[in-house]
């Protein structure tokens, strides 16, 4: 159970008692998606001689940020140029979902995706992950404005290729 200490004046009696138990069941539903592996078991992978451009666009998702633990959301897109096999496109929002699933930090979660699906998708030549994303941490304390952080993460022929990495940035934007 995580240790919270309420000031009386701030919480009546049923928060200070069930709010510790609250905060530890939803822990536990974030831990389910921390531990999804099915990429790594080979599910949702598919043979395919195809090495065509694949985008799944704007897949919604909200996490914490580890620095203030408070939400961050907003919209991933992820590219990849398959060659031996391709992945189900649901695999690909559970992916983002997986690592949006802990405190978290936008900029190491771009990578994260990225790092990801480039060793768990066989034969894969490249991935570009672009996440867009809104923080509370940034509008409700500290500056208190409100703006999107844009990260993005290219791995393979994403970074060796400009026309390709140029193609897909304005695919993804678009």
């Amino acid at each position: 159970m995580i240790g919270l200490n309420f000031p009386d004046e701030l919480f009546d009696e049923e928060a200070k008692k069930n709010t510790p138990g609250r905060i530890d069941r939803m822990m536990s539903e974030f831990e389910e998606w921390r531990n999804w592996d099915d990429l790594e078991k080979g599910r949702g992978i598919f043979p395919s001689n195809s090495n065509d451009l694949i985008i799944v666009k704007d897949v919604d998702f909200n996490s914490f940020c580890m620095h203030h633990l408070l939400v961050f959301s907003g919209k991933a897109s992820v590219a990849y140029l398959p060659s031996t096999h391709i992945v189900g496109l649901s695999k690909i929002a559970r992916t983002v979902r997986k690592f949006a699933s802990r405190p978290q930090l936008q900029e190491n979660m771009t990578a994260q995706i990225a790092d990801y699906l480039m060793k768990f998708i066989p034969g894969v030549q490249g991935v570009m992950v672009r996440i867009e994303a809104s923080h509370s941490c940034m509008s409700i304390r500290g500056a208190r404005m409100t703006g999107l952080t844009e990260t993005s993460a290219l791995r393979g022929k994403f970074e060796s290729d400009p026309n390709l990495k140029s193609e897909t940035i304005q695919l993804l934007k678009g």
